[in-house]
């Protein structure tokens, strides 16, 4: 964790102190099938809320949360398993990061906070930490936090792996259609990436 600096850590050590004023601090992985399916379940919730306030549709429709339940259940070390990682204060989870571990890349693909009084505390970095020094102890040589950008992945990723849209057309009136799509997917970027058009 190099690129954070000396007064992030300490910043980060004094939020988890005064979180630890409220209660046992515990971070964990889910494991047993009851632990997971809370978690998820809890994830799911959080993230609902976080969704509603920044009025984007919810995903976790009945199909989409099935999907994710099917998969956390999977057992062993099967690369398909959604591994469930938290950070509670006594009875509350203040944030979940979750995702897969593939050969020696842990890829978080699900993050959520708790809309509670404790999310002043914004407990998502001290879990984020703390996930990442573990799989460093664990021999692990990738934490990916997966797609998009945020001001945080900013902080903490020193690695940035670009990603391209591919349209290939093989008949000629899929030409036009490779056209629109392209000029659509720049439209996008470019409304993503400029702040003043949002």
């Amino acid at each position: 964790m190099t690129r954070i600096s000396g007064h992030a850590r300490r910043l980060l050590g004094r939020t988890e102190r005064r979180i630890a004023e409220h209660g046992p601090l515990a971070y964990g992985w889910a494991e047993t099938r009851e632990d997971r399916l809370q978690i998820l379940d809890t994830l799911i919730a959080q993230k609902a809320q976080q969704l509603v306030e920044m009025g984007v549709k919810n995903i976790f429709d009945g199909g989409v949360t099935a999907f994710y339940r099917e998969i956390a259940l999977l057992e062993g070390n099967n690369p398909r398993r959604l591994r469930l990682g938290y950070l509670e204060v006594g009875d509350e989870v203040l944030a979940t990061h979750s995702g897969t571990i593939c050969h020696n890349r842990l890829m978080i693909t699900l993050s959520s906070r708790t809309d509670g009084q404790l999310k002043r505390y914004s407990p998502g970095p001290l879990l984020l930490r703390h996930q990442i020094e573990e799989a460093a102890t664990q021999g692990l040589a990738f934490y990916d936090l997966g797609l998009g950008t945020a001001s945080y992945k900013e902080k903490w990723c020193d690695v940035v792996e670009p990603l391209f849209d591919c349209c290939v057309a093989f008949k000629p009136h899929g030409a036009l259609l490779t056209l629109a799509l392209n000029s659509g997917a720049r439209a996008k970027r470019f409304v993503k990436s400029n702040p003043r058009v949002l």
